[in-house]
């Protein structure tokens, strides 16, 4: 009586199928690194957050450090098992392994305050033009300080009516006969002595 033995034997092709589909499947999962975990002492001083630094309700307790993929979402939850801990420099094997599922949330900076100063919200510049032929002769602009300055003056109403220094703004103007070349803020119009040649900024 003759028999005879059959051996089934995947071909190269489907060998390198399984092989692709197992690589995709690993590639989805992301895990987290234990780095050490480590039990410390801690004092029931009446604490009741336990999570809370320096302050807990317990007389020992595992400190595990692991790692947070840079890309992962607040909902992705990862699950580690604890079943080694270093105990006074000695690595101790616990009877019951310790399961842990965390999941990482919005992160938030918690810095302190300090008050320097108000601003302005919403800072914007008026502009006045003044005739001012020939570079100020007639019509100049104004900006010494006095309550004829062209933008005029800011008065503290809430402060004894006092005028704040240096609110009267400052004036762009040409020369006499407009030939300096100089860059103004405004349309001013140096070229022309019988145009505007001056301007006032508050």
């Amino acid at each position: 009586m003759h028999t005879s033995t059959k051996r089934m034997i995947c071909p190269v092709s489907t060998l390198c199928a399984i092989i692709i589909i197992l690589t995709a499947l690993i590639s989805g999962v992301k895990a987290g690194i234990i780095a050490k975990s480590e039990v410390e002492k801690c004092v029931a001083d009446g604490g009741v957050d336990p999570m809370t630094a320096g302050t807990t309700t317990c007389e020992n307790k595992i400190v595990v450090s692991v790692t947070v993929a840079g890309g992962q979402g607040p909902t992705n939850a990862i699950e580690v098992i604890v079943n080694e801990a270093v105990v006074s420099g000695e690595n101790r094997t616990l009877v019951a392994p310790i399961r842990i599922t965390y999941q990482k949330s919005q992160p938030l900076l918690l810095y302190a305050l300090d008050y320097v100063q108000n601003v302005n919200n919403k800072p914007y510049e008026l502009i006045i033009e003044k005739a001012s032929i020939a570079g100020g002769v007639f019509d100049r602009c104004i900006d010494d300080g006095s309550t004829d300055s062209t933008c005029g003056v800011f008065i503290d109403r809430e402060n004894n009516n006092v005028q704040v220094p240096e609110s009267q703004g400052f004036c762009c103007s040409c020369d006499t006969f407009g030939q300096n070349g100089d860059i103004f803020r405004s349309d001013i119009d140096c070229g022309n002595i019988f145009s505007n040649q001056a301007s006032a900024h508050w």
